[in-house]
């Protein structure tokens, strides 16, 4: 599986590249201003936006994030972590504000989830780093919060019909003991989505392949496709010709030359008169 992470410049970023690799190791890091075409020519079975400084609303401190989440994330898989994850509610139309408790860098926080398949396998909480300074304000249409912090700050979030996930906190920190397992479960979706993929991709094929020889069979034939021959007459393909007996061509043939015996002896017996 291929995995794309684009890089937002952040302190955070090898590391988080480090832990995608502990699973994938084809995983491409790429600057966030890569153009939204290069990226989908990659073919990517998964996403990734990276932690990073600024705000998801400057393109300079966003680049082409923005664009990516907006044209591919609805069909390939996509984690946006810290910036990455602001960036995601942005992106359909929420807010991003100051966080409520000023900033917040190198904190370790409760994290209470309600059962989103990226903390399926974890308690009721969990414990997370945190290191920012903006967080989401109201979440974009279509966008489900799915943890929180103890002072009620967003943590988590994830489209209810994409497969695009956002992570407030840091998962590769060392203040997030069980990272690495949020970090596979997201790989898992990705494994999950891919196979879905394949069998309706194999499934729209076949339906393509039969529809293909319906039509086939539909096609009137041309040509010489078969041919049949009763009572002298032939088919060939969707027309049909008269065969000439041979019988018939034998009697014509003997007709032609009683004809010509009879013109000649006609000329013996009245010779043509010679004028003087």
């Amino acid at each position: 599986m291929k995995v794309v992470f684009i890089n937002n410049r952040d302190s955070f970023v090898w590391n988080l590249v480090d832990y995608i690799s502990y699973f994938e190791k084809d995983t491409v890091v790429l600057p966030n201003t890569v153009p939204v075409e290069e990226v989908r020519a990659l073919a990517p079975d998964a996403l990734v936006i990276s932690p990073g400084p600024g705000n998801p609303s400057d393109p300079k401190d966003i680049g082409n994030c923005i664009d990516i989440i907006r044209e591919l994330g609805p069909e390939i898989p996509l984690l946006g972590v810290c910036l990455g994850h602001q960036a995601i509610n942005f992106t359909f139309g929420g807010t991003v504000r100051r966080s409520k408790a000023g900033p917040v860098h190198g904190k370790s926080s409760q994290i209470r989830h309600n059962s989103s398949s990226l903390f399926g396998e974890m308690g009721e909480t969990f414990e997370a780093g945190r290191y920012h300074s903006l967080e989401i304000g109201y979440p974009a249409p279509g966008i489900r919060i799915t943890a929180r912090a103890e002072d009620g700050s967003i943590m988590a979030v994830e489209h209810e019909k994409y497969p695009i996930y956002g992570l407030q906190f840091h998962p590769e920190s060392v203040l997030t003991p069980n990272g690495l397992k949020i970090i596979e479960s997201f790989l898992e979706i990705a494994r999950g989505f891919e196979k879905e993929n394949i069998k309706k991709e194999n499934i729209k094929r076949e339906n393509i392949k039969k529809e293909n020889i319906k039509r086939e069979e539909k096609k009137p034939k041309q040509g010489n496709v078969q041919v049949k021959e009763k009572n002298g007459e032939v088919e060939k393909g969707n027309g049909k010709f008269k065969k000439r007996n041979e019988k018939s061509e034998r009697d014509e043939q003997k007709l032609k030359k009683e004809n010509r015996l009879l013109e000649t002896g006609h000329e013996l017996l009245h010779p043509p008169v010679q004028q003087e």
